[in-house]
């Protein structure tokens, strides 16, 4: 750096000591930019595994996500295809989508109670209970097609022939009828179907009886016998609200003209 060895001896120790200060600095900066141009690749090379790692979860969840899609439209199939599938021993929904068997037709009630646990798919009894601790089966191991649970405006869908049309009908207008009564659901399905025990009303027990005069009749074999004891207790009530009808307008018109 000097020329030669008089002009160094020229130079005066605070003159070393800058230029010593001055490589000091040099050299330290140099270390700390190389120190700086390392941490940055570092921190490069991990940022960019990072992101192949989080591609790498996002592909296979994806693939995942497909794969339950494509299993889930099969299954849908499959239950389109033969009305019921099972896997292993749970009967999968029908769902809404579900054709009605030859004779049958679509219904819907929004009068039969629904227990919470009520599931698409599941087989169930129908029931009326009377205030007396009377209890009928209506209609027998139906399988539930759809349903909206949500209290006022709930709704069934069932799959029936004409003949349980015509008793679950009678039985509606039971429920009507005796106060105190309730049309509900048993949820199973029994090793023996369960035997129907509703005498209908007379109206439909006419229905039933005369196979030549109804439509749509699919052979169903209504055993029943008609209960007269009942059917005088239902012209009773029929009477009794009659009655009570017209003391209500009377009494209606009574206060209507004191108005």
């Amino acid at each position: 750096m000097y020329r030669n060895r008089e002009e160094a001896e020229l130079l005066s120790d605070d003159e070393f000591e800058r230029m010593g200060r001055k490589k000091k600095v040099l050299i330290f900066v140099i270390i700390f930019t190389i120190i700086l141009g390392v941490a940055v690749l570092v921190y490069i090379f991990i940022v960019k595994k990072s992101d192949n790692n989080i591609n790498v979860q996002e592909v296979i969840q994806d693939n995942k996500a497909d794969e339950k899609a494509v299993d889930e439209t099969a299954d849908s199939e499959k239950i389109m295809d033969n009305g019921e599938v099972t896997v292993g021993e749970k009967i999968l929904p029908i769902g809404r989508h579900t054709v009605a068997a030859d004779n049958e037709f679509i219904c819907e009630y929004s009068e039969i109670c629904m227990p919470k646990m009520l599931q698409a798919g599941d087989y169930v009894d129908i029931r009326l209970s009377l205030a007396d601790g009377s209890n009928y089966t209506v209609v027998s191991e139906k399988r539930i097609m759809d349903f909206n649970n949500s209290g006022e405006n709930s709704f069934l869908y069932l799959a029936l022939c004409e003949e349980e049309i015509i008793i679950l009908e009678s039985a509606i207008s039971d429920l009507k009828l005796f106060e105190g009564s309730r049309l509900y659901l048993a949820i199973g399905k029994q090793k023996e179907k369960a035997k129907i025990n509703y005498p209908v009303n007379k109206k439909a027990d006419r229905l039933l009886r005369n196979k030549e005069g109804v439509n749509n009749l699919s052979g169903y074999n209504y055993e029943v016998k008609f209960d007269k004891a009942l059917e005088q207790e239902r012209l009773s009530q029929v009477k009794a609200r009659g009655i009570k009808e017209q003391e209500w307008k009377e009494t209606a018109a009574y206060w209507n003209d004191k108005e």
